[in-house]
Order: structure tokens, then C-alpha cells, then sequence
């Protein structure tokens, strides 16, 4: 394998474009091909550099605005200042570009007046670019609702056919006159900073990109309020807009990232670099990067100049975080920056906070620094303490007393990683990597304690706890994890062992519970990786040993919740519908009712407890879809509702707990199908949008959390499929294929962990390519479908979803065949699905929502004869 060439020197690349840049293009080709010599990194890069520069010679507008840069300058029109459009009256201009001109305007008549912005469209007649991209700035901001964004009031056309659309009026400053104006303390410009990304992170969950944040797009108003204003170039990354190119010199150079400058994909990395010299402009109240006084050095700067360390581009002393978190952002490749602008800002806090950076690495010493600094009294109070029972210590004993306060220190130390810190930071987004590391580094000191006191029966403990918050981050399903199912199942195995080992005698509660939740997770991994008997053995385990704990105490709320989540887990592979199950639906439903009365009468003894309504929520989830696996889809709509209600109530007392996000992002995606199996589809919006934009949120926020990707993927499943009913079936198809591509980027990423929702964006895929008339894609997804179904059933044979979802795959491509006029091939493929219907009948699986196929597979069956005869 070659070695790949390095990047080319930032100093080389500008001295070779300085001397290009003025030659003729036969003198310049011949001029690179001599310096180059070989050097095709190099080469690349100037080309692209002299490019971009010859076509920055040509725009005299290129150093502008973004409105001035990204169509022709048309004039304003003096005589529209006194124009009345519909209901509203133009005022003075406030401003102009290539797109449009905005006036200041007031909405009168009717019962309120309202002081607007109006811009209105400027363009040629019949120019249907410049009125397509209107039009999309318009559809942009009408997607967009968030405190610290304009947003869209009105929209409408001219009586001469120009479009326009109506905007809330921003009475504000550019954010730079803005804290230069109050000399903003350090704390409150980040915090005014922190609000800013958090209107673009609301803009890059809907799949928008803004693409020109700079001063004079964010104004901010006397109440210390910022406003994004102008996402007249934003990028729509939905595919409803171009996807490869900025296009048309677009953008403000000064603010522009590297990729934007050479005119390469444009992504929301391009954001996070214009944050970047946005706080970099804030804090040093100059640009990144000197001697730039032309379009030319600009561009040549922003691609290959690294930006001045703010200390010594201000003179000022700056913190080495502050300093470190500005440079990431401003990385010129755009996936050694920041992966989302929620970590960006969370990074600030994090400093503001006292804690470690993410951009930096976590040494001890860091780590023990930024300790020190939050707990500056605490520390100072326990250092005077050890030094006065230091004084007292004998020194015939000292060796011995100092190695034993080792071993309990260092243990300690352990605990309080394991069980304090991960803990507390568990259902914070993003902190998936943080509790890998935290677990590891506890696991790895109480694995070296545990060699030095094997007997200690209060260690060995520790370390099946230690062993078990592993597994969890490995891989605990509806639970923030890395998706490592084989790590987990391991991790989760050696705890089993130890607290097997160790007794779990009835009076100590706590050990039969601890027990009982290993067995509750080890289960539902092994449920996932498909083997089914496997977890009804260790869930039936969990069940035993908690109904012996209720009736013992059946007054504590603990174990009747822990005997609950036993049902559940014994119901799930039993027969539930959304995972793999050994196909006993109703028995199934029998555990679940068991697990919800239990939880219904745990909330009424203790309304206010979160926990308990946490656990109801879930129930409700459970019954919800048992009723729809039994045909009952309006009880299945019901019980999902009282389901979104508990999770929404919680979400609003704890707005930044990331399990109830995810447990009403999960909820609403059911209930929005449930309204779409009534055939109620406008309902059915509401609910499939919340669900949509939680989960966008959640997988921005923790790009390492597996589970949290497949769930976005999911999500983007149900929207197409409620886009289909709809009718809508190219945007269907878009999302159907949009999620294949997520779920495959998890599967190379996790080898061996593939999403249960492949295989059911694999066969919707296939359903509607069929319906379409694409036979050749229909059998295409069809066939991925099987393999998937095959590999499910060869880890278990008994997978009686897996069956099912064989039977439908039969149907599909026996259909395929038939529209092709292909009667043997169809015919084979419908005796197959003949065949495993009346299988399933046999035996008990075929659900009550399939009850019809056989009898459709037997219709079809028997046209394929008619047509053979």
C-alpha cells in the first residue's frame, strides 16, 4: 500500500499562489507542473485555490453581503416606499440585495397593528431561479421556530407578480456593536454565544444549514435577546435542495469555511467554522487570520493559514481552554471540528462550569487540575485534616497504615467514579464516551483491588456492579449505549457469576434486586442478539425471584416495581411484535396487564415520584402494542396516548434528561402509526413531527450512541411510510432509502449489530418500488429483506417475527413476478409464503394483524394456476 503524501505546507501553497496568480494560463499550467514536480496534494490545492480566486476576479461584488453576493444587484425601487401590500404598508428600506429588497412595514386594519420586515423579491421577470430560491428561503423560515429566530409571519405576491415574504421585526444591533457597546464581562458574552448555537442547532435539526452566520446576520435586542436573521442562501440537506455545491459565490468570505471557499459539499460543519470566527471576532475583536486586504489573500488564508492562538492575536492572557475550544471549531477539515454545535457549546459550559473540555485530551493531571479549581475549599479543609492525623501516626506502623488507606483510597476513588459521576452525567446527551471511559477506568482499579483481597465480599460486589455499569454502556438496550451486544453480553455474564456466586439470602433485599436487574438486562441482550430460549430461561429466573421478594414484603414499592419490569421482560420475548419473541401474543399481553396494574397502583400511592410514572409511561407502550399485534388498533391509539402524555409531562419538569426525550420520541412515532393504521392521517402528523425532531435531537447531541442513530433511522422509516399513505411516494422513497443508508453506516460501524428497522425499511422499499413499477429495485430490496430474515433465523429458528416478516417477502417478489407475466416464478414464490402461513397457523404464531395473508397468498396462488392451465 503506498504511504499517503502529506498536506503541503501552509507557507509553501501561498508563496507558489502569489507567484502563480499573476501568470497567463499557459505560463501557470507549465509554472505548477514544474514546482508540483510530482506532488499531487499540492498541485490539487492550488489548482483549487487559483480557481476560486480567477472566479472571485470576475464577482466585484464577491466581498459582500451574503443577499449581495448570491444573485445580481437589482436597485431598489424608491417608488414601492409608500406601496400598500395587502394588508400591510411599506415604510422606510432598511436594506437590499441581490435577492430582494426589505423594507420596515407595519400590518394595519382588522382589530392589532404590527411592525414588520418585508422582503420583497427584485429579480427580472421570469427568472425562476431567483424566484425557486425565494421561494425556499421562504419554505426554510417556515420550518423554523425558536426563540432567537426571526420567524416567518406572512407571505404572498405583489400585484405585479412579485413574491414576498413578511417577517417578525428584529429592533436590534449586530451582536459585535452589541457587546462592544456594553463591554460584555467574559460569562455573559459566552452565555449570549450559547444561545446563538442553540438557534442553529434548532436550524441543523431540521436539516438546514445557514450558511452565511456572521454580525450582521444575528442581531441582538435591548433585552439581551439574540435574533439569526437571512437564511436566504441556507442549505436544505433533505434533498430538496442542491447538494454539492455552494453555488453562485453565495456567501461572505470573511466568515466562510474552507470547503465553502474551494466550492466543495457543504455541510453543518460549515456553521460550526463560521461560529468559530464569530466567538474568535468576538473575544479578540479581529479576524483570524492578518493581512488580508484582498479577496485573493482571503481565500488563500482561509484554506491554508492556521488562525492566531487569541493570546497572542489580543495580547491579552486568555485560558488555554478557551483558546483550544476556538481552534477546534476553526479546524480547516471539516471532521477534525466539532461533529455538532450542541458539543461545541457544550464545551463552553463545560469551561464555564470548571469541568474538563472535551477538545482536550483528559489526562490525570487535567482532569485533577479542574478538580482542584471547583472544589478549591472542600480540598484546602481535607489537606488541613490529613495533615493533623498525619502527625498523630506512629512511625512503627506508618508502611502498614499508609498502604491500607492506599487500598481504600483507591477504592473509594472507584466507587465515586462508578457510581457518583457516571450517574450523575447518565441521561445527559452526548455523555455516551464519558461513561465508557468512567466505567472502564473504575472497572480497571477495583479488577486490580479484587486480585489483592479475592475473599473481600463487599469488593467482590463492587466489581459486579462496576461489571454491569460496563455492560450497560456496551450495550443495555433503551438505554444510551456504544452497541457493542457481544461486549455487553460478557460484561453482564461475569457480574451474573459473581452475585450467583455470592447468595442472594432473602432478608437482604438489595442483593435479590441487584440480581434480579442483571437478569432483567442480560435477557433482553440476549432477546436481541436472537437467542430467544435463552432469555425466556433468564427471564423466567428474574420473575422467580422477585414474586418470592413481593411476597415477603409486599408493601415495598421497589420490589413490586422490580417484579413488574420482570413481567415485562418475560412478556417481551414471549410474544411482543417489535422484537424478536417466540410468538405468544396473547400471552404476552397477559404478563404486560400484570406489569401495568402493578404500576398503576405504584403511581397512585406516590403521584410525584418520577420513576414510577417513568415505568407507567412504559407500560401503557407495552399494552399499546400488544393491542395492535391483536388487532385492536383503536385500544392501541388510546393506550399510546396516556403513554405521551406521562413522557411530555415529564419532559417539561426535566428538559434535559435524554431518557424521557428518547421514551417520548419512541411514543409518538407509535402513536402517529397507530393513527395511521385508522386511517386518521392528519392526526397522525402531529405526533410523527415531535417524534421526528426529538430523535434528530437526541442523535445530534450523542453521535457515539448507536442506539440513538438507529432510533433517528426509525423515525425517518415512519415518516415515509406516513408519506405513502399519504400518497406522497417519491418523498416516500427518498426516506425509506435515506434510512437504509443510516442503518448500514451503523451496521459498518457496530460489525454484527443490524438494526431490526433495515430489515423493515428493506421491505417497504420494496413494497413501493413494486407498486411503482420498479420490478428490478422491488426484488432488489426483497432479496436484502431474506438475507437479514435468514441470518435472524439461523442464530435462532423459533423467531417468529422473523417468520412473519419471510412470508410478506415471499409475497412481494411472487408479486414482482406476476406483474412481469413471470407465472411459474410467481407461482413458487406465493406456494412459499402458502407454505409458512400455514406453518405459523399451526403453531400459534400467525397474529391476529395477519390473519388475512393466507387467504391473499392463496388468492394469488390461484391465479398463477388459472394462468398456467
Amino acid at each position: 500500500m503506498p504511504f499517503a503524501q502529506p498536506d503541503p505546507a501552509p507557507e509553501r501553497v501561498a508563496d507558489l499562489f502569489g507567484r502563480a496568480a499573476d501568470l497567463d494560463p499557459a505560463a501557470r499550467a507549465a509554472f505548477l507542473q514544474q514546482e508540483c514536480a510530482g506532488d499531487t496534494i499540492l498541485l490539487r490545492t492550488l489548482r483549487q485555490l487559483l480557481a476560486a480566486s480567477d472566479a472571485a476576479e470576475q464577482d466585484p461584488i464577491w466581498r459582500g453581503s451574503a443577499l449581495e453576493s448570491e444573485a445580481r444587484y437589482v436597485p431598489p425601487d424608491p417608488s414601492r416606499e409608500n406601496d400598500r401590500l395587502d394588508r400591510y404598508s411599506l415604510m422606510e428600506q432598511i436594506g437590499a440585495g441581490g435577492m430582494g429588497v426589505v423594507y420596515k412595514g407595519v400590518r394595519a386594519g382588522g382589530e392589532f397593528s404590527q411592525v414588520v420586515a418585508i422582503k420583497i423579491l427584485q429579480g427580472a421577470a421570469g427568472d425562476q431561479e431567483l424566484a425557486r430560491r425565494f421561494r425556499q428561503e421562504r419554505q426554510i423560515l417556515a420550518g423554523l421556530q425558536h426563540p432567537y429566530i426571526a420567524h416567518l409571519i406572512d407571505g404572498g405576491t405583489t400585484d405585479s407578480g412579485q413574491p414576498f415574504l413578511v417577517m417578525e421585526y428584529v429592533d436590534g444591533v449586530p451582536i459585535d456593536s452589541y457587546a462592544a457597546a456594553r463591554d460584555l464581562s467574559l460569562p455573559d458574552l459566552l452565555d449570549l454565544f450559547r444561545k446563538i448555537c442553540a438557534a442553529v442547532s434548532h436550524a441543523h435539526a431540521k436539516l438546514i444549514v445557514h450558511r452565511d452566520l456572521k454580525p450582521g446576520n444575528i442581531l441582538v435586542t435591548p433585552d439581551g435577546s439574540p435574533k439569526l436573521l437571512d437564511f436566504g442562501i441556507a442549505k436544505l440537506l433533505d434533498g430538496s435542495a442542491e447538494r454539492t455545491m455552494t453555488g453562485g459565490g453565495a456567501l461572505t468570505p470573511e466568515y466562510a469555511s474552507p470547503e465553502q471557499v474551494r466550492g466543495e459539499q457543504v455541510t453543518t460543519a460549515a456553521d460550526i467554522y463560521s461560529l468559530g470566527v464569530l466567538l474568535y471576532r468576538l473575544l479578540s475583536g479581529r479576524s483570524p487570520y492578518r493581512n488580508t486586504g484582498s479577496a485573493i489573500d482571503l481565500a488563500v488564508a482561509i484554506c491554508t493559514l492556521e488562525p492566531e492562538p487569541l493570546t497572542a492575536a489580543t495580547g491579552r492572557s486568555f485560558d488555554r481552554d478557551i483558546d483550544t475550544i476556538v481552534q477546534v471549531a476553526l479546524r480547516k477539515e471539516p471532521e477534525r471540528r466539532y461533529a455538532s454545535v450542541e458539543q461545541f457549546a457544550e464545551d463552553i459550559r463545560r469551561w464555564q462550569d470548571g469541568y474538563p473540555i472535551a477538545a482536550r485530551p483528559a489526562t490525570r493531571g487535567y482532569r485533577a487540575v479542574k478538580f482542584i479549581r471547583r472544589n478549591r475549599l472542600s480540598i484546602t479543609a481535607s489537606f488541613l485534616v490529613a495533615l493533623a492525623l498525619l502527625g498523630g501516626v506512629a512511625a512503627t506502623a506508618w508502611e502498614a497504615r499508609i498502604a491500607n488507606r492506599r487500598f481504600n483510597d483507591v477504592r473509594k476513588l472507584a466507587n465515586s467514579y462508578l457510581f457518583e459521576f457516571h450517574d450523575a452525567i447518565r441521561d445527559l446527551p452526548g455523555s455516551t464516551p464519558a461513561r465508557q471511559l468512567v466505567a472502564k477506568r473504575a472497572l480497571e482499579y477495583l479488577d486490580s483491588l479484587s486480585r489483592e483481597s479475592g475473599s473481600d465480599k463487599a469488593l467482590q460486589l463492587e466489581l459486579a456492579a462496576a461489571y454491569e455499569k460496563v455492560g450497560a454502556v456496551q450495550g443495555a438496550p433503551n438505554r444510551p449505549s456504544l452497541g457493542d451486544l457481544a461486549g455487553a453480553l460478557v460484561s453482564f455474564r461475569k457480574a451474573q457469576s459473581i452475585r450467583e456466586r455470592l447468595g442472594v439470602a432473602t432478608p437482604d433485599t438489595q442483593a435479590g434486586l441487584d440480581l434480579a436487574t442483571n437478569y432483567f438486562y442480560y435477557a433482553e441482550i440476549l432477546q436481541i442478539t436472537g437467542d430467544l430460549r435463552g432469555s425466556a430461561e433468564t427471564a423466567h429466573k428474574a420473575v422467580t425471584l422477585m414474586e418470592k421478594y413481593v411476597a415477603a414484603q409486599p408493601d415495598n414499592p421497589a420490589v413490586r416495581n422490580w417484579l413488574a419490569k420482570s413481567y415485562d421482560s418475560m412478556a417481551s420475548v414471549t410474544g411482543n411484535i417489535d422484537v424478536p419473541n417466540l410468538g405468544d401474543s396473547r400471552g404476552a399481553v397477559d404478563l404486560y396487564r400484570k406489569s401495568l396494574q402493578i404500576r398503576k397502583d405504584l403511581v397512585a400511592a406516590d403521584p410525584a415520584s418520577r420513576d414510577m410514572r417513568l415505568w407507567l409511561g412504559t407500560s401503557y407502550g407495552f399494552v399499546a402494542t400488544m393491542s395492535q399485534a391483536l388487532s385492536d388498533n383503536t385500544a392501541s391509539a388510546e393506550a399510546f396516548r396516556e403513554s405521551v402524555a406521562i413522557f411530555e409531562q415529564l419532559v417539561r419538569e426535566e428538559p434535559i434528561n435524554a431518557l424521557y426525550k428518547r421514551q417520548l420520541a419512541v411514543y409518538s412515532r407509535s402513536l402517529s402509526l397507530a393513527l395511521i393504521r385508522l386511517q386518521n392521517l392528519e392526526a397522525a402528523r402531529a405526533p410523527g413531527d415531535r417524534s421526528a425532531a426529538l430523535f434528530d435531537e437526541l442523535a445530534l447531541a450523542d453521535p457515539s450512541n448507536a442506539q440513538a442513530q438507529a432510533e433517528r433511522a426509525d423515525s425517518i422509516v415512519s415518516q415515509g411510510f406516513l408519506l405513502e399513505k399519504t400518497k406522497d411516494t417519491a418523498d416516500a422513497m427518498h426516506h425509506y432509502e435515506a434510512a437504509v443508508a443510516a442503518y448500514e453506516a451503523i451496521s459498518a460501524k457496530h460489525p454484527g449489530n443490524t438494526p431490526n428497522g433495515l430489515r423493515t425499511a428493506h421491505q417497504l422499499l420494496a413494497g413501493l418500488a413494486i407498486e411503482m413499477g420498479d420490478i428490478s429495485k422491488g426484488l432488489k430490496h426483497a432479496q436484502r429483506q431474506l438475507e437479514i430474515d435468514a441470518v435472524l433465523l439461523q442464530a435462532n429458528a423459533n423467531n417468529a417475527g422473523a417468520r412473519r416478516n419471510q412470508g410478506l417477502a415471499y409475497m412481494q417478489i411472487g408479486k414482482a413476478h406476476e406483474l412481469r407475466g413471470e407465472w411459474p416464478e410467481a407461482r413458487s414464490w406465493y406456494q412459499r409464503s402458502v407454505d409458512l402461513w400455514a406453518d405459523l397457523k399451526k403453531n400459534g404464531t400467525l397474529i391476529p394483524s395477519y390473519a388475512k395473508r393466507p387467504d391473499e397468498a392463496s388468492a394469488a396462488l390461484a391465479r398463477c394456476d388459472s394462468h398456467l392451465k
